[in-house]
């Protein structure tokens, strides 16, 4: 029995009020999407599968507050299917902090150490190229998935001889102009410009896990999203955009929302520093 199928037979038991009852199985059948959720037993899972989730909910660009109430509900089924003798054991994970969000931007050494790593295995080398298109215009992966594709829930369409992406029906709900870069615009071309027709949910949950491995072990701050975040951190502090306009770019809007993505560089602060040497 899988997750799902085994929340539903017992959540009478594992949950006492109706809406809590209504809204877990609602996440839970979301989850049931994921690659294997639907076919593992209930009896298989530990923590690389529930870091799997987390991942998965990050790249969702979901709050902090909201995956730990995802990772409350599974653990309540957890503790259940141990009552039952159906789990042996709590699978261990960490938490999301929700005070601080997650500032976290890739190095350029990160950044290169990602596109090396994937094009080395040709089964998911379309992933360096996600990368790429994540880094080189700030585009959720979703809005990345939704290029060209007829069956999206965002829509994505290059305009202007592939100049730009025009975006609509976004995560909130606006619509936005992306301009594409020549990175940007080769990574595009490799993917032959339907990026949604290579994706594999879990080869690319798969390989992220290995290569978050490989240049920054048990950093579970190193995730897809972390490339929008990067987006960001460059344009603001190393390139000196205005903040209004990198708002409008990455499709935020709020200036705050903008302002929880860039992270503080020590030589962007220095740089300030010797600016105002220079005022002075």
């Amino acid at each position: 029995m899988n997750l799902y199928n085994f929340a539903t037979t017992h959540a009478h038991h594992i949950w006492t009020s109706e809406r809590h009852r209504k809204e877990s199985l609602g996440k839970l059948e979301r989850l049931s999407l994921l690659s294997d959720f639907d076919v593992k037993p209930i009896g298989d899972y530990k923590a690389a599968n529930v870091y799997f989730v987390i991942d998965y909910l990050q790249d969702e660009e979901l709050a902090s507050a909201t995956i730990n109430r995802y990772l409350a509900c599974l653990s309540v089924v957890f503790k259940h299917a141990i009552a039952l003798e159906v789990l042996e054991r709590l699978p261990v994970f960490k938490w999301q902090k929700e005070s601080e969000g997650r500032k976290r931007h890739f190095s350029d050494v990160e950044y290169q150490s990602l596109i090396k790593f994937f094009r080395y295995y040709p089964k998911v080398s379309w992933m360096a190229d996600y990368v790429i298109l994540g880094v080189e215009t700030g585009m959720r992966r979703g809005e990345i998935l939704a290029i060209n594709n007829p069956g999206g829930k965002v829509i994505g369409q290059l305009i202007d001889n592939g100049d730009f992406i025009h975006l609509s029906n976004t995560k909130n709900g606006s619509e936005r102009i992306v301009p594409l870069n020549d990175k940007a615009k080769a990574a595009l071309a490799r993917l032959d410009n339907q990026p949604y027709k290579v994706w594999s949910h879990r080869n690319f949950y798969d390989y992220w896990a290995l290569a978050r491995g490989e240049i920054a072990p048990g950093d579970m701050t190193f995730c897809f999203h972390t490339c929008r975040h990067t987006a960001a951190t460059k344009l603001i502090l190393d390139l000196d955009c205005d903040a209004i306009a990198v708002a409008e770019f990455l499709g935020h809007k709020s200036l705050s929302t903008t302002k929880k993505y860039v992270s503080t560089k020590k030589d962007s602060l220095k740089r300030m520093a010797y600016r105002l040497q220079g005022v002075a």
